[in-house]
């Protein structure tokens, strides 16, 4: 659970969160019949028994951390094979279909330009490390993979949607281009050999169901050649006459005339909703909830807003736009960016732009971090914070609490 859950208390951790998701009204569903133990145990169990070719029980035991005994553990060690075919049962994947060779979603050039631009936007911190560049670029793939997934099945106020995977409104279309889940540049491993025999049948199968248009095709063409051989005024004989002859007409009227510049690609705008309130006409946002995310998200969206929601940028919004219950935790976000704008005049001596782009709000942010950064770092009893990842809320109590601060951090 180390590997996977950050923290000093991953297990308390993940069992809160187990227990939250099973508290249930339903009393069939009672959570003092689950644990985090249970998992583990029900895992073995698939793994050993969901199928007749199921990955060996060494493998079980190994990867669950079980004891074999004193010989077993002696003689019978880790081999890379059964881990990779046990990992990809664990994953769900149908053991009797072509499926089962699948790879996670990554791009066919993961050090393609676009791809790189998109990785430093979303992770503009991390990205600064060459070696987390792969790490990275798969977990911005799946993120776009699943990008229709999770706008079904997570609330519209969840912080993912404020990130710039979903407030670029190009990204996800121009990432899901590039994506791929078969043997491109990745290997699979761990596959049986039944599973290479699943493949070539199942890629048989789509060439013997393409041989019908094929033939139509041929046949087509080929009684097109022997109308035109005949005599006959076929379509493509009447076609490529009138190319032929239209052809040199239109390159002299071409040739004669000026040639005016392409027109400019209008400017990008993003129409946001607006609505009657009382007598006046104001954007009123009837939904809105104060999103809960880090500092460097809110900055991004206090300037830039959010166009995957057509929501403006936040420094627009006033008390009178939002629900009553939200002018509170609203105005700790006002707080804060005020404060980090008193920050980066006083480092820089310059003005944000009225309009920035979500770049230059990248920017400005690095170079607000500099300053700020010996402040999130460690908590008032000296446990160490993790700066990346506090959220606005947080932040705003912070400053609160040292307000002679100022800007001589």
């Amino acid at each position: 659970m180390g590997k996977l859950f950050p923290g000093a208390a991953q297990k308390d951790r993940f069992g809160k969160q187990l227990a939250k998701l099973l508290s249930h009204p339903d009393p069939t569903c009672g959570r003092s019949e689950y644990g985090t133990h249970s998992i583990r145990k029900g895992a073995s169990t698939f793994a050993c028994s969901g199928s007749t070719g199921g990955p060996s029980i060494v493998s079980v035991c190994l990867r669950c951390g079980r004891s074999l005994g004193n010989v077993l553990e002696r003689y019978m060690h880790y081999e890379g094979a059964g881990d990779q075919f046990l990992g990809r049962v664990m994953a769900g994947l149908p053991i009797n279909d072509a499926s089962f060779a699948i790879l996670p979603p990554h791009f066919k050039m993961p050090f393609d330009s676009d791809v790189s631009s998109a990785i430093n936007k979303v992770f503009p911190s991390l990205s600064r490390v060459p070696a987390l560049h792969s790490v990275l670029a798969f977990c911005l793939s799946s993120l776009v993979h699943h990008a229709q997934a999770l706008e079904m099945l997570i609330p519209k106020s969840h912080p993912i949607f404020y990130s710039r995977v979903f407030t670029d409104v190009d990204m996800v279309p121009m990432l899901k281009a590039r994506l791929v889940t078969h043997d491109s540049v990745l290997p699979a491993t761990g596959i049986p050999p039944h599973v290479g025999l699943h493949k070539e049948l199942t890629r048989a199968t789509t060439e013997m169901r393409s041989i019908p248009n094929e033939v139509i095709r041929g046949v087509d063409a080929l009684l097109e050649t022997k109308g035109v051989a005949a005599g006959n005024l076929t379509q493509r004989l009447l076609k490529e006459t009138l190319v032929e002859v239209v052809a040199p007409m239109v390159q002299a009227l071409a040739s004669s005339a000026e040639v005016s510049p392409a027109p400019a690609a209008p400017p990008c705008i993003v129409n946001y909703p607006i609505f009657e309130w009382n007598p006046w006409q104001q954007r009123l946002l009837d939904n809105f909830i104060t999103p809960s995310v880090d500092v460097a998200t809110a900055w991004q969206l206090w300037w830039c807003g959010n166009a995957g929601m057509r929501m403006p940028p936040f420094r627009l919004i006033k008390a009178g736009h939002i629900p009553r219950s939200q002018v509170k935790p609203f105005s700790e976000w006002r707080f804060a960016m005020d404060f980090l704008y008193r920050v980066y005049t006083a480092e820089t001596g310059l003005r944000i732009p009225e309009n920035p782009t979500p770049a230059h709000a990248t920017d400005t942010y690095a170079i607000i971090l500099v300053k700020i950064k010996p402040l999130l770092q460690k908590t008032p009893k000296g446990r160490i914070r993790r700066g990346d990842q506090i959220k606005i809320a947080t932040f705003a109590s912070i400053l609160r609490k040292v307000p002679q601060l100022g800007l001589r951090m």
